[in-house]
């Protein structure tokens, strides 16, 4: 029986396996999808165009229950989805009832069922990416593998990596320390893949290698071959030789009718059509397609791709859900910051103050390191960076009441403030941070985002930390 809800249409059916197949033939963009009851199917069949399908699938395995982003999902055999949103799905079948399919929801369904759902951990975003691409992987039974993405900010990409950098393309350097740290706790072991070249300003490996003129610079240039006439040995561009159908010898006169025997093509030269100058070498230079600058080869960064294959370890940490902490851990102290306990003890006293009348004012907030070319890490430090900002952070003008860390998120606080006010010191401040970050580690291409929240009687301490902590 075909259910309707808010214009959106399904079906829950037993295949020949009697697993239970939810297909879905219609669902609107604005659909909300946690009213399909997922959770009683063994699998989902998408018979819906493919945009639609598409959307299904990025929000689907963006949800925060691990029964639903690790669920099995097929597409139709008449889907002509691109590459790369395919990868989400788990293949594309004629019907549900497909052997080949029932097999695959088998296997699938049998690893994650053996995993520990426990959807009420509090992750750092860092540690839950990490987390769900252990997961997604071992419940395919596949490696971790890097695939050609034109669309990718460095032609590489995966099932996951795709999922998480769709709407900012510099992120994938942020996946990629997330594997780093992934195979530093010996979660994963990565194996060479390729070698790529990226832009040393902004990453991005899309990059057109071009000849330019070494006089003016400019692309704009015309190639042509050049004679060598064996009897006067003279050398020039073919245009000088031709007369009419024939070539002649600008020097000598003489006709040449035998390639290898009058003459040869011993090379090509360019002629710049900027500022008319001839040459035979010309500059070759990188032109990069996203922050639009030019390097010479030389310049560019050097970056190796892997892929990676699950350990014994990292299986156990997939099935049981929990890890360390990626990156800078908790427990972090910096001279001057408080404990992250005490920081949440603290504005509960500032609430209950507020709630007996107090006449002071608090406004919190809280700054998150955000690094545009975080394929620099690979050669900093992240600690010392860390340091360093909190170094600056205690020592400003602009000092705050308080300090904590939590999460790879400095938090603070200003009392008798106003949220504008604030506001306008955080920007002051984070500029002064962004700029000593660039002078000391010129290759960090960095900033720092921030949110502000004034407390009130009403606030509550839970809420208040989840909104400083979430970017």
């Amino acid at each position: 029986m075909k259910i309707f809800i808010k214009n959106s249409i399904y079906e829950i059916v037993n295949n020949t396996a009697e697993q239970a197949i939810m297909v879905i033939d219609d669902i609107q963009t604005n659909s909300d999808l946690s009213e399909f009851p997922v959770d009683t199917v063994n699998a989902i069949y998408l018979n819906v165009p493919d945009e639609i399908a598409a959307m299904f699938l990025f929000t689907f395995r963006r949800s925060q229950s691990t029964r639903h982003y690790l669920k099995p999902i097929f597409l139709s055999a008449s889907s002509k989805m691109k590459v790369k949103n395919l990868w989400l799905a788990d293949g594309r079948y004629e019907s549900f009832n497909a052997a080949d399919l029932s097999d695959k929801v088998t296997r699938i369904n049998n690893v994650v069922n053996q995993m520990v759902d426990d959807d009420s951990q509090e992750y750092d975003t860092f540690e839950l990416i990490g987390l769900r691409i252990l997961r997604f992987f071992l419940s395919r039974g596949t490696d971790i593998e890097m695939k050609p993405d034109p669309s990718s900010f460095i032609g590489y990409s995966n099932q996951m990596f795709a999922l998480y950098s769709y709407n900012n393309n510099s992120y994938i350097y942020d996946l990629l320390l997330v594997m780093d740290s992934l195979e530093k706790k010996k979660y994963i072991e990565k194996t060479f893949h390729d070698q790529i070249h990226v832009c040393p300003d902004c990453g991005c490996s899309h990059l057109n290698f071009r000849e330019s003129c070494p006089k003016c610079g400019s692309a704009h240039l015309n190639m042509e071959g050049m004679i060598h006439h064996f009897e006067c040995a003279y050398v020039g561009p073919e245009r000088e030789y031709i007369v009419g159908n024939e070539l002649v010898c600008p020097k000598c006169s003489k006709n040449l009718r035998h390639i290898g025997v009058d003459y040869d093509r011993p090379t090509v030269a360019y002629n710049c059509n900027t500022c008319n100058f001839f040459f035979q070498t010309p500059l070759m230079k990188a032109y990069c397609f996203s922050c639009v600058k030019e390097n010479m080869p030389e310049a560019l960064k050097s970056k190796t791709i892997h892929n990676y294959k699950i350990t014994a370890m990292g299986q156990d940490v997939a099935i049981q859900g929990r890890m360390d902490h990626i990156e800078i851990e908790d427990t972090e102290t910096f001279a001057g910051f408080i404990t992250y306990e005490l920081y949440k003890s603290y504005i509960d006293v500032e609430i209950l103050r507020l709630q007996n009348n107090s006449q002071e004012s608090l406004v919190v907030f809280s700054l998150q390191l955000q690094t545009v070319s975080t394929m620099f890490l690979d050669d900093i430090n992240l600690r010392e960076v860390t340091a360093k900002i909190a170094n600056l952070l205690t020592n400003s003008e602009n000092r705050a009441a308080i300090y904590a860390f939590k999460n790879n998120v400095f938090l603070g606080g200003f009392l008798n403030k106003t949220e504008y006010e604030v506001n306008n010191m955080l920007t002051e401040l984070r500029d002064e941070i962004v700029q000593s970050l660039q002078r000391d580690v010129p290759d960090l291409k960095a900033d720092l985002k921030m949110k502000t929240l004034h407390i009130s009687a009403n606030s509550l301490s839970d809420e208040i930390l989840v909104h400083l902590l979430t970017f």
